[in-house]
């Protein structure tokens, strides 16, 4: 990681439920954080999408679940997309979508 220290690095971890997805990202950021490179955990339930949406399809459809509970749009644009992040915009930007306030 050394080789590439002035470039953003991102992990991303996926999975079916129950498979321990948290325990490794937490793990691999404590990795990358003791390597001195910033650390910022990011996960999708920051990305809900309001409840109107998420249970417009009915709140037990699976393609309701599937489809409209995450704010998928926001998730890579705050996360991914931003070339030059700025880490308190982004910790800011990624609460703000959550629906909760930070101050600024």
């Amino acid at each position: 990681m050394s080789t590439f220290a002035d470039r953003v690095l991102r992990v991303a971890i996926d999975g079916p439920d129950a498979a321990s997805k948290i325990i490794l990202a937490d793990e691999t950021a404590g990795v990358v954080a003791s390597l001195g490179r910033p650390v910022i955990r990011a996960g999708v339930d920051g990305f809900h999408n309001p409840q109107v949406i998420r249970r417009r399809r009915g709140s037990h459809s699976p393609d309701g679940y599937f489809l409209d509970a995450f704010d998928y749009t926001a998730a890579r644009h705050l996360l991914i997309d931003n070339e030059h992040p700025d880490v308190p915009r982004v910790l800011r930007w990624a609460a703000d979508a959550a629906g909760r306030t930070c101050p600024p």
